[in-house]
């Protein structure tokens, strides 16, 4: 969408920046604001692992194109003005009949197809992969806020009220799975607003 908004005011000051040179994340409240104006906001989505020491984003494995590619847990990169990064994702809100708040596609920067779950699959432990963007259930997507203790993250909850989390241990190319909800590290997302290195 043309509209999409990369600058918004109110930025969250919990989760610092690391060494790659990632913007501040949006603060949930201005997310919400911006999607349910009905306006497009390209991100990354990113998170710490249990000891703090690691920030990873969500990626496609290996940068593919393909429909099916696999997306994972990897060190969170910048991308280059003529270079898109498979690490940042446009939320564009969809209308779902009969459901109320605000669903949303997730769909990938450079392959331009949308998180989905593998074989539209309602059961935990299922796969996370990217797909042609076909506005199916699999591909519909909520941010639902997380309080923990004087902080709030995101979780990434999808149409069968599951939760995006990275399968074992928070390490690089550990893949993303669908799981029950439980605001543990692994789903506990920050949005970091597009910039170019």
């Amino acid at each position: 969408m043309k509209s999409s908004m990369f600058v918004l005011a109110v930025l969250s000051a919990s989760f610092s920046a690391d060494a790659a040179g990632l913007a501040k994340p949006l603060s949930p409240g201005q997310l919400s604001q911006t999607l349910k104006a009905g306006k497009s906001v390209k991100i990354a989505f990113a998170n710490r692992n249990s000891d703090g020491k690691a920030v990873g984003c969500i990626g496609v494995d290996g940068a593919k194109t393909n429909s099916g590619a696999h997306l994972m847990w990897f060190r969170c990169d910048l991308p280059t003005s003529d270079h898109p990064n498979n690490q940042y994702w446009t939320l564009t809100p969809t209308k779902v009949e009969n459901e109320e708040g605000v669903y949303i596609t997730i769909k990938n920067s450079k392959s331009k197809m949308c998180i989905g779950v593998d074989d539209a699959s309602p059961v935990p432990g299922a796969d996370i992969r990217q797909f042609d963007c076909k506005n199916h259930a699999n591909q519909k997507w909520k941010l639902t806020t997380i309080k923990r203790g004087n902080r709030t993250a995101l979780s990434i909850q999808n149409y069968d009220r599951l939760c995006i989390g990275v399968a074992g241990a928070m390490r690089v190319g550990a893949q993303l799975k669908q799981e029950k909800c439980n605001a543990e590290p692994d789903q506990d997302w920050r949005v970091i607003p597009f910039r170019v290195n």
